[in-house]
């Protein structure tokens, strides 16, 4: 068994170089079987910001490959999407069986997201070093 992570890459043009880089992806004809197409920070070619390695000369027009981890994938996808569903069902479930008032367990429902997407507000320090895009010259 390896310990290797596969890594997920695209190509990427330098935009702008400052502390930090700035990258035009293009979506390609690989996008569509992706397993991280729907977290892609590309849907169809945007300007993205990753941490400047250390030591690498960028410059605007320069190619480079845009990689991240595999794995980072699934978490992102638990986190953005499959917890806070699961939050979402078990406060209207729990709300409904108290009040009986399907209304009230909807909006309650809904309220009980904003606490959640603001916890992953306050940890989005943690999610950027957790989740970092790694830039290498091509």
């Amino acid at each position: 068994m390896s310990n290797e992570c596969e890594i997920i890459g695209q190509q990427a043009t330098v935009v702008k170089v400052n502390g930090k880089v700035q990258l035009w992806v293009v979506t390609t004809e690989d996008c569509s079987s992706c397993a991280m197409k729907g977290l892609c920070p590309a849907p169809k070619g945007r300007v993205i910001e990753v941490e400047k390695p250390q030591g690498m000369a960028l410059k605007p027009g320069d190619k480079v490959q845009l990689e991240i981890e595999e794995k980072r994938g699934p978490q992102a996808l638990m986190i953005m999407y499959v917890l806070p569903f699961f939050v979402l069902m078990t406060v209207m479930i729990i709300v409904y069986i108290i009040t009986g008032n399907d209304g009230l367990a909807g909006l309650a429902a809904l309220a009980s997201l904003i606490p959640y997407y603001f916890i992953i507000y306050l940890m989005r320090r943690f999610f950027e070093k957790k989740f970092q895009f790694k830039i290498k010259p091509l």
